[in-house]
């Protein structure tokens, strides 16, 4: 019998699997010497006694193939899975939720639907999330928690005055901007506020619109308590909109 006196590498575990005849030995080294060592060969470790990763990260794919090593000590092991955030989300919890997994990272900048389903898996998740309006609107309508462990929810278009209210009346923090008519944003402000959006542009007040930017100030806090953007603009605008 073949017997190591020290723990290997994951290139040294691989070699010594390949030897002939029976060989005693465990294997600890980082997630992408694992994956390195696996790769092309499934079974490159599988004479290994244990099998323990010791930090670093891995895609889900190699992941996989790590956990899927006969000696692996999940409970022993400690690594990361970093992959782009469309592979994270159809990922299942077996992989993702195993006891090895620290954290779960998403390498780009995930959709509403995509950033719901990594919120979804068991652990912790480090994502960002950019999209329409409308889809931030429909992920979290389903479920207002749906994307709770985003680090930001960004809306990449300008959104309506319907639809700034629908995202200002989230618990989670989403970055949005309004744009809209004076007669839309007032009917709309009857039953909601905006006073989460970046900027509130009224299209058809004044040369080529005016722009509102909510502040913390008295002034905005009295208009988002109002509700009605005519109270603001009734005596500095709408009896002069050119100015």
């Amino acid at each position: 019998e073949v017997i190591a006196s020290d723990t290997a590498t994951a290139s040294e575990g691989a070699a010594i699997n390949a030897l002939t005849g029976d060989a005693t030995f465990d294997v600890s080294d980082s997630a992408q010497a694992m994956a390195d060592a696996l790769s092309g060969n499934a079974s490159a470790l599988d004479d290994a006694e244990t099998v323990t990763v010791l930090g670093g990260s891995a895609t889900v794919s190699e992941a996989i193939s790590i956990q899927g090593v006969s000696g692996y000590q999940d409970a022993a092991s400690s690594y990361d899975i970093v992959d782009a955030a469309s592979v994270l989300a159809v990922a299942g919890n077996t992989e993702i939720g195993d006891a090895g997994v620290g954290e779960v990272i998403a390498s780009d900048t995930a959709t509403a639907s995509e950033g719901a389903a990594i919120n979804a898996l068991t652990g912790d998740a480090t994502f960002v999330v950019a999209d329409s309006a409308q889809a931030v609107i429909q992920a979290l309508s389903a479920n207002s928690i749906s994307l709770d462990d985003a680090d930001s929810v960004v809306v990449t278009n300008i959104a309506d005055a319907s639809e700034g209210i629908s995202l200002n009346s989230f618990a989670k923090a989403v970055q949005f901007n309004v744009s809209d008519t004076l007669e839309s944003l007032i009917t709309n402000l009857s039953s909601g506020n905006l006073n989460e959006a970046a900027s509130i542009t009224i299209t058809d007040v004044g040369q080529g619109g005016l722009d509102v930017s909510p502040t913390s100030g008295a002034d905005y806090n009295e208009f988002a308590e109002l509700k009605t953007l005519d109270y603001v603009l009734s005596a500095s605008l709408l009896n002069n909109p050119d100015s």
